[in-house]
């Protein structure tokens, strides 16, 4: 016996002598996240291996065994491994290395952590963790835990947005542009064509772009690649996981959503992380102002204005100095889902919603500020730059429907006895008006006419977005089985329909400016393909039925109050 324990201690030390550990614990208070970016202490380590695991640990506290309203005491967590040109990595076997828990509890088995081991990464490679707390009220305790056979040291707080090492040098440029449009859980159909722009042309989409902007949704995903340069199949699995927690949990209330989405994006961009930054990519978020009984825009930037001064006043003209998460929570604060986001700008207060009462589809915006960045980088003594190439990316339509005055007729003196209905009607009619893009995309295209004549247009203004079934076009979609309906009805219509169009945005895209690079299958996650939760009782549905119908959360899903 003494042989044998004497042979295990001389193991633990030879392996606690060949890896390193790193751990951090802590806790997140209700809607606020944290978040790593991890790198070996040696840059030029190469072929080092990593295993990550997170968990939700309990605290001491005093109260009920159960709680009746559940404070729902779980948080988010994502993990994945970037290699030197920020793409995601791969395993042996050509797995992408990402992993997340949507609601990841305090358990002590295996089942009660995020665990990612990631091998057979190179130099220049790092580790990212996120952890954002789902808590409707009070905090949350985490651990954090990665060991590896190289020795690991957390970057710097984020600049500009961005977790790692400091960006290389980027030529600033303003001749191509990517606009995406709002639409709440319909963010997930410009990702999917993202990615499949990717899988297509072999190259990397944040590098083909000099302008960003977004309206809602699409500003979230126009932030996470321009200025967190994520891969675009990190953003997708971020963003199916958001769409699902916010939208996917019954009973929340605007309060709660904007808590958990503040969250998850502190975590990803930084908490005190501002717009500004020295990356040459431009982002542009379009908000409303309410500030005032006119409903105004107002563009959040990441660059000061280049032809704003002190005799031309602007509204917005400080707005590079706002946190990220500001700006984002305010080009996302649609009502009825959302609250209101009200802070300060340049000393002035702020009421700000959704971007979408004033432009959904944000390309005439992209495109002014285009412009007026290529004067200001001429000015400058840079070289002349023109126009280029601009792809706006729509979420989807619902096919147009023809109706007669007789019908319109009828509708109308039938609508009394029916009120219900046409309430509904009208709510969706509105929010129909709300997120119309038709109307821009003809303005942008009849500016755009001075600009290109005849097939110059078509190849250099790409607009596409896909007519969809009305009941896959829900704001507040959070069923996943829908969100895949969407993704693959949306790619489907695009080849098929609008073969034409999508053939000449990829070699649009296959050309231009980026990095000449050796072919490589970029690793696009299939969300589609989603890892087996925990075992669960077969009394689970009836148990959530319960807590959804009576409210009772806390006292039917047999979680203790910690």
């Amino acid at each position: 016996m003494r042989l044998r324990a004497l042979l295990a201690a001389v193991i633990l030390r030879a392996c606690t002598a060949a890896n390193s550990t790193w751990t951090t614990s802590g806790v997140v208070e209700a809607g606020h996240g944290v978040g790593w970016c991890l790198q070996p202490a040696d840059a030029g380590a190469s072929d080092w291996r990593a295993r990550v695991v997170v968990r939700r640990v309990a605290t001491n506290s005093s109260g009920p065994r159960y709680r009746l309203y559940s404070a729902r005491d779980h948080v988010y967590v994502l993990a994945f491994a970037l290699d030197a040109s920020r793409d995601l990595a791969v395993d042996g076997a050509g797995r992408p290395l990402v992993a997340s828990r949507r609601k990841l509890r305090v358990d002590d088995s295996d089942d009660g952590a995020l665990v990612l081991d990631a091998g057979g990464l190179g130099a220049g490679a790092a580790l990212h963790v996120y952890v954002a707390s789902n808590r409707l009220e009070g905090s949350s305790a985490y651990e954090v835990a990665v060991e590896s056979d190289a020795a690991l040291e957390p970057a710097a707080d984020p600049v500009g947005g961005r977790r790692g090492a400091a960006a290389p040098a980027r030529q600033r440029g303003a001749s191509r542009v990517l606009s995406l449009d709002g639409g709440g859980a319909r963010g997930v159909v410009p990702l999917a064509v993202l990615a499949d722009v990717e899988r297509e042309t072999r190259a990397r989409v944040r590098d083909k772009f000099d302008v960003f902007a977004g309206t809602s949704t699409g500003a979230i995903v126009a932030a996470g690649l321009a200025l967190a340069e994520l891969p675009v199949a990190v953003v997708q699995r971020l963003y199916d996981d958001l769409v699902r927690l916010i939208f996917g949990s019954k009973g929340l209330s605007p309060r709660y959503r904007a808590g958990r989405l503040q969250a998850i994006l502190e975590a990803v961009f930084g908490a005190d992380s501002t717009l500004r930054g020295d990356r040459g990519r431009r982002l542009v978020v379009v908000a409303t102002d309410a500030s005032t009984a006119r409903l105004r825009p107002f563009l959040f930037r990441s660059f000061p204005p280049p032809e704003a001064d002190d005799d031309d006043y602007l509204v917005d003209a400080r707005s590079h100095h706002c946190r990220v998460v500001d700006a984002l929570m305010a080009s996302t604060a649609a009502p009825p889902f959302f609250p209101a986001r009200r802070f300060d700008v340049d000393g002035s207060p702020r009421r700000l919603l959704d971007g979408a009462l004033v432009a959904n589809n944000p390309t005439h915006f992209a495109l002014a500020e285009a412009s007026a960045l290529r004067r200001g980088d001429a000015r400058t003594g840079a070289p002349e730059q023109a126009l280029d190439l601009v792809v706006s990316l729509g979420t989807g339509a619902a096919p147009a429907k023809a109706r007669s005055s007789a019908a319109d007729a009828r509708s109308f003196l039938g609508a009394i006895p029916r009120s219900v209905s046409a309430a509904r009607d009208f709510v969706e009619g509105l929010a129909n008006l709300l997120t119309d893009t038709d109307t821009t995309h003809d303005l942008v295209k009849r500016t755009l006419r001075e600009t290109w004549r005849g097939d110059e247009l078509h190849e250099r203004y790409h607009r596409l977005d896909a007519v969809i079934d009305a009941r896959h076009l829900r704001l507040d979609e959070g069923d996943v089985d829908v969100l895949r309906d969407l993704r693959a009805m949306a790619l489907d219509f695009l080849k098929r329909d609008k073969h034409v169009e999508w053939k000449a945005l990829l070699r649009a895209l296959k050309q231009g400016p980026g990095k000449k690079r050796a072919p490589h299958v970029y690793s696009v996650v299939d969300l589609d393909v989603v890892a087996a939760p925990p075992a669960a009782s077969a009394l689970r549905p009836l148990r959530k039925t319960c807590a959804r119908v009576t409210g009772l959360h806390g006292f039917f899903s047999r979680k203790r109050a910690r």
